[in-house]
Protein backbone atom coordinates (compact mmCIF):
# COMPACT_ATOMS: atom_id res chain seq x y z
CA UNK A 1 0.00 0.00 0.00
CA UNK A 2 1.35 3.55 -0.51
CA UNK A 3 2.23 5.87 2.17
CA UNK A 4 1.06 9.52 2.26
CA UNK A 5 3.27 11.14 5.19
CA UNK A 6 1.26 13.94 6.52
CA UNK A 7 3.05 16.97 8.00
CA UNK A 8 2.03 20.35 9.67
CA UNK A 9 3.04 22.82 6.83
CA UNK A 10 6.46 24.28 8.24
CA UNK A 11 9.33 23.58 6.56
CA UNK A 12 11.09 21.43 9.82
CA UNK A 13 7.75 19.27 9.58
CA UNK A 14 8.75 18.73 5.46
CA UNK A 15 12.40 17.71 6.78
CA UNK A 16 10.85 15.40 9.42
CA UNK A 17 8.83 13.66 6.96
CA UNK A 18 11.62 13.67 4.15
CA UNK A 19 13.88 12.11 7.16
CA UNK A 20 11.12 9.50 7.84
CA UNK A 21 11.39 8.54 4.24
CA UNK A 22 14.88 7.57 4.60
CA UNK A 23 14.77 6.56 8.49
CA UNK A 24 12.53 3.83 7.72
CA UNK A 25 13.49 3.32 3.59
CA UNK A 26 9.82 3.89 2.37
CA UNK A 27 9.18 3.64 -0.95
CA UNK A 28 6.05 4.00 -2.43
CA UNK A 29 5.53 7.71 -0.73
CA UNK A 30 4.37 10.78 -1.13
CA UNK A 31 4.74 13.76 1.49
CA UNK A 32 1.74 16.39 1.78
CA UNK A 33 0.48 19.54 3.48
CA UNK A 34 -1.51 18.90 6.66
CA UNK A 35 -5.20 20.01 4.93
CA UNK A 36 -4.30 19.45 1.28
CA UNK A 37 -3.94 15.46 1.50
CA UNK A 38 -7.19 13.47 0.26
CA UNK A 39 -7.72 10.19 1.27
CA UNK A 40 -8.02 7.45 -1.08
CA UNK A 41 -8.30 3.55 -0.36
CA UNK A 42 -5.08 2.72 -1.73
CA UNK A 43 -3.02 4.99 0.45
CA UNK A 44 -1.88 5.02 4.46
CA UNK A 45 -1.80 8.62 5.68
CA UNK A 46 0.45 8.81 8.49
CA UNK A 47 0.41 12.20 10.31
CA UNK A 48 4.09 13.12 10.50
CA UNK A 49 5.02 15.08 14.12
CA UNK A 50 7.38 17.70 13.65
CA UNK A 51 10.66 17.07 14.80
CA UNK A 52 13.62 19.39 14.73
CA UNK A 53 16.45 17.03 15.68
CA UNK A 54 15.38 15.33 12.71
CA UNK A 55 14.64 17.75 10.58
CA UNK A 56 18.45 19.22 11.01
CA UNK A 57 19.84 16.45 10.12
CA UNK A 58 18.53 16.51 7.01
CA UNK A 59 19.40 20.41 6.39
CA UNK A 60 22.96 19.72 7.41
CA UNK A 61 23.07 16.50 5.06
CA UNK A 62 21.77 18.87 2.39
CA UNK A 63 24.18 21.46 2.98
CA UNK A 64 27.17 18.99 2.50
CA UNK A 65 25.59 17.49 -0.71
CA UNK A 66 23.99 20.40 -2.36
CA UNK A 67 26.27 23.00 -0.78
CA UNK A 68 24.82 26.58 0.86
CA UNK A 69 23.18 27.66 -2.28
CA UNK A 70 21.13 24.26 -3.07
CA UNK A 71 19.79 24.35 0.01
CA UNK A 72 18.70 27.90 -0.23
CA UNK A 73 17.10 27.14 -3.33
CA UNK A 74 15.23 23.90 -1.73
CA UNK A 75 14.07 26.67 1.03
CA UNK A 76 12.75 28.66 -1.64
CA UNK A 77 11.04 26.37 -3.43
CA UNK A 78 8.92 25.44 -0.40
CA UNK A 79 8.30 28.77 0.14
CA UNK A 80 6.71 28.75 -3.19
CA UNK A 81 4.05 26.70 -2.06
CA UNK A 82 3.19 25.26 -5.63
CA UNK A 83 1.38 22.16 -6.13
CA UNK A 84 3.76 18.37 -5.31
CA UNK A 85 6.84 20.88 -4.46
CA UNK A 86 7.36 18.50 -1.64
CA UNK A 87 7.65 15.98 -3.43
CA UNK A 88 9.64 17.60 -5.84
CA UNK A 89 11.97 18.29 -2.74
CA UNK A 90 11.76 14.58 -1.85
CA UNK A 91 13.07 13.73 -5.05
CA UNK A 92 15.54 16.40 -5.00
CA UNK A 93 17.03 14.60 -2.20
CA UNK A 94 16.77 11.22 -3.54
CA UNK A 95 18.88 12.12 -6.48
CA UNK A 96 21.53 14.00 -4.43
CA UNK A 97 22.11 11.04 -2.59
CA UNK A 98 21.58 8.62 -5.12
CA UNK A 99 24.75 10.04 -7.47
CA UNK A 100 28.43 10.44 -6.31
CA UNK A 101 28.85 13.81 -7.55
CA UNK A 102 25.92 16.23 -7.16
CA UNK A 103 25.28 19.14 -9.29
CA UNK A 104 22.99 21.70 -8.62
CA UNK A 105 22.49 22.96 -11.42
CA UNK A 106 22.19 19.82 -13.80
CA UNK A 107 18.73 20.85 -15.86
CA UNK A 108 18.96 17.34 -16.73
CA UNK A 109 16.98 16.03 -13.81
CA UNK A 110 13.37 17.62 -13.84
CA UNK A 111 13.41 17.68 -10.17
CA UNK A 112 16.42 19.51 -10.01
CA UNK A 113 15.56 22.24 -12.93
CA UNK A 114 11.67 22.08 -11.34
CA UNK A 115 13.48 23.35 -8.19
CA UNK A 116 15.29 25.99 -9.31
CA UNK A 117 12.68 27.82 -11.49
CA UNK A 118 10.60 28.00 -8.48
CA UNK A 119 12.78 29.16 -6.58
CA UNK A 120 13.86 32.21 -9.40
CA UNK A 121 10.50 32.67 -9.21
CA UNK A 122 10.46 33.39 -5.51
CA UNK A 123 13.55 35.57 -5.28
CA UNK A 124 11.71 37.72 -7.77
CA UNK A 125 9.24 38.02 -5.83
CA UNK A 126 11.03 38.75 -2.97
CA UNK A 127 13.06 41.28 -4.38
CA UNK A 128 10.11 43.24 -5.93
CA UNK A 129 8.17 43.03 -2.23
CA UNK A 130 11.88 44.27 -0.51
CA UNK A 131 11.55 47.29 -3.02
CA UNK A 132 8.23 48.46 -2.65
CA UNK A 133 8.23 47.83 1.36
CA UNK A 134 11.70 49.78 1.65
CA UNK A 135 10.92 52.55 -0.41
CA UNK A 136 7.50 53.01 1.59
CA UNK A 137 9.33 52.26 4.83
CA UNK A 138 12.09 55.43 4.17
CA UNK A 139 9.43 58.01 2.12
CA UNK A 140 6.68 57.39 4.23
CA UNK A 141 7.75 56.39 7.21
CA UNK A 142 5.08 53.55 7.42
CA UNK A 143 6.45 50.85 10.42
CA UNK A 144 2.52 48.69 9.93
CA UNK A 145 3.23 47.23 6.22
CA UNK A 146 0.27 44.65 5.14
CA UNK A 147 1.33 42.38 1.69
CA UNK A 148 -0.35 39.86 -0.05
CA UNK A 149 2.48 38.51 -2.04
CA UNK A 150 1.79 35.82 -4.45
CA UNK A 151 4.14 33.54 -2.29
CA UNK A 152 5.47 33.46 1.29
CA UNK A 153 8.03 35.48 1.28
CA UNK A 154 7.63 36.82 4.55
CA UNK A 155 9.98 35.11 5.76
CA UNK A 156 13.17 36.47 3.31
CA UNK A 157 11.86 39.66 3.84
CA UNK A 158 11.97 39.80 7.65
CA UNK A 159 15.29 38.79 7.71
CA UNK A 160 16.39 41.77 5.30
CA UNK A 161 14.48 43.78 6.66
CA UNK A 162 16.53 43.01 9.98
CA UNK A 163 19.28 44.12 8.54
CA UNK A 164 18.39 47.61 6.62
CA UNK A 165 15.90 48.49 9.16
CA UNK A 166 16.76 47.01 12.76
CA UNK A 167 17.19 49.95 14.42
CA UNK A 168 13.40 50.64 14.71
CA UNK A 169 10.07 48.54 15.43
CA UNK A 170 7.82 47.84 12.49
CA UNK A 171 5.74 44.96 11.79
CA UNK A 172 4.72 43.24 8.27
CA UNK A 173 1.88 41.17 8.00
CA UNK A 174 0.84 38.50 4.87
CA UNK A 175 -2.77 38.92 4.78
CA UNK A 176 -3.22 35.76 2.23
CA UNK A 177 -1.13 33.61 4.88
CA UNK A 178 -2.13 35.33 7.85
CA UNK A 179 0.79 35.75 9.58
CA UNK A 180 4.09 37.98 9.63
CA UNK A 181 6.73 39.06 11.51
CA UNK A 182 7.46 42.22 14.23
CA UNK A 183 10.61 43.47 14.50
CA UNK A 184 11.67 43.87 18.15
CA UNK A 185 14.61 45.12 20.50
CA UNK A 186 15.23 41.11 21.42
CA UNK A 187 15.29 39.94 17.31
CA UNK A 188 12.23 38.71 15.25
CA UNK A 189 9.13 37.85 16.66
CA UNK A 190 5.80 36.09 15.12
CA UNK A 191 3.03 37.82 14.45
CA UNK A 192 -0.66 35.93 13.48
CA UNK A 193 -4.33 37.34 13.38
CA UNK A 194 -4.95 37.47 16.72
CA UNK A 195 -2.28 39.90 17.17
CA UNK A 196 -3.27 42.10 14.06
CA UNK A 197 -6.95 42.72 15.38
CA UNK A 198 -5.30 44.10 18.61
CA UNK A 199 -3.07 46.90 16.15
CA UNK A 200 -5.91 47.37 14.24
CA UNK A 201 -7.38 49.24 17.84
CA UNK A 202 -4.67 50.98 18.70
CA UNK A 203 -3.75 54.58 18.75
CA UNK A 204 -0.04 53.60 18.15
CA UNK A 205 -0.47 52.22 14.39
CA UNK A 206 0.70 54.26 11.50
CA UNK A 207 -0.08 54.24 8.57
CA UNK A 208 -0.56 51.04 6.75
CA UNK A 209 0.37 49.85 3.18
CA UNK A 210 -0.92 46.99 0.71
CA UNK A 211 1.57 45.36 -1.93
CA UNK A 212 0.81 42.68 -4.13
CA UNK A 213 3.21 41.11 -6.03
Amino acid sequence: MNSVLVYDGSFKGLLTAVYRVFDQNLKSVRISRKGRSTPDIFSEQVLVETNPQEALKVWKALRLKAGSSGADRIYRAFLSELKGAENCILEYVKTAYGVEQFNAQDSGYSCIKNINHAAAMVTRSEERSFEVIGRSMNNHGNKWIRVAPDFNVVPLIAKRLQVSEGDRPWVIYDTKRNYGFRNTSSGLEPVYESHVMEMDTSPEVETRVVYTS
